[in-house]
């Protein structure tokens, strides 16, 4: 029959109140121990350790097809490195009495029960078990230890099938093969073996009838899977984003063209065109190219109207430089470009000029032999301007990536 050993409040003596019992007397000095008293020493504790799971004593469950009823709790702790590690323990009994434990130990549920191992290990075998060695629970690959420690009481609520008290201790070892978890626990005169697995959640939700707890569940994975489906449009989006990025630089070919060096003489350059430019079609792009192959040069590019006015406001001149070079020089390619936003619509001319400094002679002077072999340009239109769309497309991906993440925690944790 199911029991609470309790302590007397007078002499510190052993009292065992059974199930169903208002009061029980002390085996030492005779006192008799009632359920209040029971009570009151439950609340000395019960600030320390509360119940923060949805479980409760009375409540029914049902696992494998039988029905168990919740009639005890213990808080177990052991220490580790000077630190008390504490876990619940709710024991079932059903109507054959067979005893089920439930644990929840740092957000993870356990089902345990007891079992008799195919080579039972006797105290002096058990006290032997250190982490890394191994027991054969069954047939089959044997068991690995991968805890040793000593299980001491801190607290019981409700009756249990066994005389215990708060203060009780006992050495015991987890073990695990595959998916399959154990647990030898083990005094003087016996050896207890428990084999069990992991559970869900959703799975003691289920077991125990919770129907809020399983609503708040549903509603979270839900949330999550909502969140990841949000995440995967802003990834795809993201795509776009970038793809339309990598191709909005190209537009369309409105000119281009490329000359020897030495037939570009004089301050205006040579002179290429007409070449239309509209301001329908949105960002223009200048390009001006070469390969330079003295210590320094200036490679301009200067588009102008055909009634000769320059538009530096609206269409700006991209100039090129190659940096000076030391006692030797190879073939330097320089490529530079310059968008602009054209004003006003009309023929426009490209003017390339090229102009020389060391041994060439100070700027304006005439090119010498050895500057560059080939000088060209080429003029583009309708470019979208590929910051926007690279800032959009970054932010996606950020925002994306964040609600993905978040919206798989939410769905794991729910599963769990």
């Amino acid at each position: 029959m199911p029991l609470r050993v309790v302590q007397c409040p007078w002499c510190g003596g052993t009292v065992e109140l059974h199930r169903g019992k208002e009061s029980a007397p002390c085996r030492r000095c005779g006192a008799t121990v009632t359920r209040e008293d029971l009570r009151r020493a439950d609340a000395q504790t019960a600030g320390r350790f509360v119940n923060t799971t949805p479980l409760r004593l009375g409540m029914t469950a049902r696992f494998d097809g039988k029905e168990y009823e919740l009639i005890g709790r213990m808080v177990l702790g052991m220490i580790e490195e000077g630190v008390t590690y504490f876990w619940d323990e709710f024991v079932l009994v059903g109507p054959d009495g067979q005893v089920l434990f439930v644990e929840y130990d740092e957000g993870r549920w356990l089902r345990m029960e007891p079992f008799t191992p195919w080579k039972p290990l006797t105290p002096a075998q058990a006290r032997k078990l250190v982490v890394g060695s191994s027991f054969s629970p069954g047939k089959g690959p044997p068991a690995t230890v991968n805890l040793v420690s000593r299980a001491t009481v801190h607290r019981i609520e409700g009756d249990l099938p066994w005389p215990a008290r708060v203060g009780d201790a006992r050495d015991y070892c987890d073990a695990q093969r595959l998916n399959e978890l154990y647990a030898v626990e083990w005094d003087d005169e016996e050896v207890e073996c428990f084999r069990g697995r992991l559970l869900s959640r959703r799975e003691v939700y289920e077991a125990f009838g919770l129907k809020e707890e399983l609503a708040a569940l549903d509603a979270q994975e839900r949330h999550g899977r909502s969140m990841m489906y949000f995440a995967c449009c802003c990834l795809g989006l993201a795509l776009m984003a970038f793809i339309l990025w990598a191709v909005s630089g190209h537009g369309r070919v409105v000119g281009r063209g490329r000359a020897r060096a030495e037939a570009i003489v004089g301050p205006d350059g040579l002179r290429f065109g007409p070449l239309e430019l509209s301001p329908d079609q949105r960002v223009h792009r200048l390009t001006v190219y070469s390969a330079l192959t003295q210590p320094s040069a200036w490679v301009n590019g200067t588009l102008r109207r055909d009634d000769g006015t320059e538009q530096a406001k609206d269409v700006p001149t991209g100039t090129l430089e190659a940096p000076d070079a030391a006692s030797s020089w190879s073939t330097f390619p320089v490529q530079g470009h310059q968008d602009f936003v054209v004003r006003q619509g009309g023929p426009y001319y490209m003017y390339l000029t090229v102009q020389g400094v060391g041994a060439a002679g100070p700027p304006g002077a005439a090119p010498p032999v050895n500057l560059p072999s080939n000088v060209g340009f080429e003029v583009r239109s309708g470019l979208l301007y590929p910051g926007y769309l690279l800032a959009y497309a970054l932010g996606l991906l950020i925002g994306g990536a964040a609600f993905l993440i978040v919206g798989a925690v939410l769905k794991w944790r729910a599963e769990c």
